[in-house]
């Protein structure tokens, strides 16, 4: 069991930070038009889409009201969907948060996860559509789970990137969508921004904790799901140690402010 947990993280350590590829100079010149588009409700396929997209955020949101850290806000899209004791976020794209019209109703804005002073603890974790974008995921996750309390919830939504549902939806309905609106392959951005794959989120998770439930969207199977929510308790602590011990690159900012 020893020699199996230093050769998963020796594996993490080999494949992290994660490398993106390259982004073309006419996707930088569309790529914040683009980030403010995409969390917004304009178009008919926009809010014909929404009605899906609503079950990542009604999965991950509680009717109690806790102290929950957001990690990667984006413009608090999903801050509708909680009822909180204390509201904090992190952020790198700065102009999201900006752009938001709830940005008042925060109570701590962090744009790096570093930022956070080590003491801080949070009932509740969270992200929607966040951990696919993060090229030091494990990392991310690691410290994260530090800052649960003792029974607190650590609750993702994601895409299911990977399952031929997800293919389908992304190639054929928000890539005639982006295509139509930038005159561009979607293929090209996407490419870019997810870096992980749901089955690698899914494993992570399950390494840095005991308990982790999964469910799938619109269908239970993961091939036929758009989208994939984890919730994830009872923090491995030596495992999460294990990992931070051995991991010794320098974390890489990203504050995608093209």
């Amino acid at each position: 069991m020893i020699n199996n947990k230093i050769s998963f993280v020796e594996k993490l350590i080999k494949d992290y930070p994660k490398k993106r590829s390259f982004l073309p100079k006419e996707y930088n010149k569309i790529y914040k038009n683009f980030c403010l588009y995409a969390r917004s409700d304009k178009g008919y396929v926009k809010k014909i889409f929404k009605k899906f997209t609503n079950w990542m955020h009604l999965k991950v949101s509680d009717n109690e009201k806790f102290k929950i850290l957001e990690y990667g806000s984006g413009n608090l899209n999903h801050l509708q969907f909680e009822k909180y004791l204390i509201y904090d976020v992190v952020e790198p794209t700065k102009y999201l948060f900006e752009s938001s019209t709830k940005k008042n109703l925060i109570n701590q804005y962090y744009q790096f996860l570093e930022e956070i002073p080590n003491d801080n603890r949070y009932d509740k974790i969270i992200s929607i559509a966040t951990l696919e974008h993060l090229i030091n995921l494990p990392y991310d996750l690691a410290k994260l789970s530090l800052m649960l309390n003792k029974n607190g919830k650590f609750k993702h939504s994601i895409p299911s990137e990977g399952s031929f549902l997800w293919f389908i939806s992304s190639r054929y309905i928000s890539g005639t969508n982006f295509f139509l609106r930038f005159r561009l392959n979607f293929d090209t951005l996407l490419r870019h921004e997810h870096v992980n794959s749901a089955k690698e989120i899914e494993q992570l998770i399950s390494f840095f904790f005991k308990k982790v439930k999964i469910k799938r969207f619109p269908l239970p199977f993961f091939h036929l799901s758009i989208f994939t929510y984890l919730e994830a308790s009872s923090i491995n602590k030596d495992n999460v140690n294990l990992f931070l011990s051995k991991y010794t690159k320098n974390y890489i900012k990203e504050d995608f402010e093209y």
